[in-house]
């Protein structure tokens, strides 16, 4: 059984050379430029999932940074109206 590779020039093409009859496929030259057509997008490819990864570490940073400051801010909030409740009944006393 023969593997049948499907090369696209473009994007929009690539389509088109799934109906295509394999002598209808490019060669020759044509072949060289497909080649580098899909090394370069294999590297955008790979630059954007560590792009992703990178960002997601770092989103994922500032989400525990944000989630942290947010409980202490809580805590103090309770603290000082706690302190502020025993000023006010000593007053009172």
């Amino acid at each position: 059984m023969a593997i049948k590779t499907i090369a696209c020039t473009s994007l929009l093409d690539c389509n088109d050379n799934a109906t295509r009859a394999p002598s209808e496929w490019p060669t020759g030259s044509d072949t060289g430029e497909l080649a580098a057509e899909h090394g370069m997008r294999l590297m955008a490819a790979e630059s954007a999932v560590e792009w992703i990864d990178r960002t997601t570490v770092t989103t994922a940073r500032r989400l525990s940074a944000a989630r942290s400051e947010a409980s202490t801010q809580e805590l103090l909030d309770i603290v000082s109206g706690s302190r502020q409740r025993l000023r006010d009944r000593e007053r009172i006393s």
